[in-house]
């Protein structure tokens, strides 16, 4: 077996990796917003209960 690598081999894996990071970060970032615009959601629906009272 060769420990020789391509270039192009490196190359190649290093754009995989960077297309997954940035996938994940992407995921993350969605998931944060989505708990952000829950969190709103709730405090205003307190709000608006606590109003009521």
């Amino acid at each position: 077996m060769s420990n020789n690598v391509g270039l192009s081999t490196v190359s190649e894996l290093v754009r995989q990796t960077s297309l997954l990071n940035n996938r994940q970060y992407i995921s993350a970032k969605e998931g944060l917003e989505f708990a952000e615009t829950a969190i709103r959601t709730t405090k205003s629906s307190y709000a608006s209960q606590l109003n009521k009272l």
